[in-house]
Parts: C-alpha cells; sequence; structure tokens
C-alpha cells in the first residue's frame, strides 16, 4: 500500500512537472513571438503597373472613345514602405509611362506625376487612423482605420523568399500577404490582414492594376515621421465635394 502511494506521488510530481515545463514552453514561444512582433520593422518597396481600357470603360461608345483616345492609358510608378508596430509610411519613389503614353501626356501639357499622382499615406496603428495626403488639393485627409472586407483562402505561393497566402476582395482583387511577417500594411490604405500585404492585382470595369514587392528588408530601423501639411477630416473632405457638386 505504501509503495502504490509512493508511486501515486511520484506520477503526480512527474505529470505536474509535465505540465510545468509545457506551459512554460508555450509562455516562452509566445513571449518570442511577441518580442519579434513588437521589434519588427523594415522596408518594402512595390512597382505599380496601370494600364486603363478606353474601349471598355465607354462601353463602345464611339463619341466617348474619341473624347479619350488622347489621353494616356498606362503607367508604372515605383513606391516605398517604411513600417514599423507602431505605424506605417507609404510614399512614391518614382513614376514611368510607356513611351506612348509620355508623348500624349505631353502633348496635353502633363507630367507622368499628373496621371499618377503622389497619394503618400501615414497609418497610425496605435490610434488606429489613416492619413491619406489629396495631390488635387494639397491637403491630407484623416479618417477612422478600418479593416479592409477580404475573404482570406487557403491557396500559397512564394514572393521575395516568404510565404504567402490568396485573399480576395469581391470578385475584382486578389492579394497575396504573408503571415511571416505579422503586421497589418499593405500598399496605400489597405489593412488588416494577419501579414504584410506583397502583392495586389485588381481588373474591374476597364481598369487593370498590379502592385507587386520587388524588395523587402526586415528590421533596417528607419525612423518614421508623420508628414507635414495642412490635414482635414473625412466629414470636412465630403462637404467639400459636396459643395463643389452644387
Amino acid at each position: 500500500m505504501q509503495n502504490k502511494a509512493v508511486y501515486l506521488w511520484v506520477l503526480n510530481k512527474s505529470i505536474n512537472e509535465m505540465k510545468m515545463k509545457t506551459i512554460i514552453t508555450f509562455l516562452l514561444a509566445l513571449s518570442s513571438f511577441a518580442t519579434h512582433a513588437q521589434m519588427l520593422n523594415g522596408t518594402v518597396k512595390y512597382k505599380t503597373t496601370f494600364k486603363i481600357n478606353w474601349h471598355s470603360i465607354c462601353q463602345g461608345d464611339p463619341s466617348c472613345i474619341a473624347r479619350m483616345e488622347n489621353m494616356p492609358n498606362s503607367s508604372i510608378s515605383f513606391w516605398n514602405l517604411d513600417f514599423n508596430k507602431q505605424e506605417s509610411l507609404y510614399t512614391k519613389i518614382d513614376s514611368i509611362a510607356d513611351v506612348e503614353s509620355v508623348n500624349k501626356l505631353l502633348e496635353l501639357g502633363m507630367g507622368p506625376g499628373d496621371f499618377d499622382p503622389n497619394q503618400t499615406v501615414y497609418i497610425d496603428n496605435i490610434n488606429k487612423s489613416v492619413h491619406m495626403f489629396n495631390p488635387y488639393f494639397n491637403f491630407y485627409v484623416t479618417d477612422t482605420l478600418k479593416a479592409s472586407d477580404i475573404k482570406i483562402g487557403s491557396e500559397y505561393k512564394d514572393i521575395l523568399g516568404y510565404q504567402c497566402l490568396k485573399a480576395t476582395i469581391g470578385h475584382s482583387c486578389v492579394l497575396w500577404f504573408s503571415p511571416e511577417i505579422p503586421l497589418p500594411y499593405g500598399p496605400y490604405e489597405h489593412y488588416g490582414l494577419p501579414g504584410m500585404i506583397l502583392e495586389i492585382s485588381c481588373n474591374a470595369q476597364g481598369v487593370n492594376s498590379v502592385i507587386s514587392a520587388y524588395d523587402l528588408k526586415l528590421n533596417n530601423f528607419k525612423e518614421i515621421n508623420k508628414p507635414k501639411g495642412k490635414y482635414i477630416t473625412k466629414v470636412e473632405y465630403d462637404k467639400i465635394i459636396e459643395d463643389m457638386q452644387q
């Protein structure tokens, strides 16, 4: 009887020790992940290709097509996303239109930047706010940060050495994001996925655009500063647009 009691005591002690080791291992792993996410920062560079099918947009209307035939229909631009856990800043590096579009832009007295304007986006992940520069009014529009209504699929593919999971927005946009970089950022104001968005392709109503990451550097810390300039709220911006339409 005494031997049985000793056996049960040893067994119970071993089970408790195993439970404690499991708990400690789990807590250490959780702590490691939290520390990694907290320290995670870096830069992603994106290439954007943009093409418009005026015939599709005009729905075959000859007069509409005639009006738009001298308008540029494509561009290539390059963007930079600096990020850390607290914030991100998306800025334009350069813009290059194809030769045909450049000629059309010059004829209209425009430059590539006019066709593909610099829409700098600053995201404050702590206060859940997004600030998007409007180049036509020369101010930033501030709005509450909202996660995109995205459906996550099960397909994977490799982008720059990172495993990316497929997601979709409606029937027109496909996104690829990497849970290996556990921060909710991406190009422009795209936000809210459980990983960095490294590619977006959209094709709807005659407009085709592809945004793809071509360079990614992690933990190369850069100080991110909120851009200087005039800021207005989304409500104030909507009122300006409403007044212009009257």
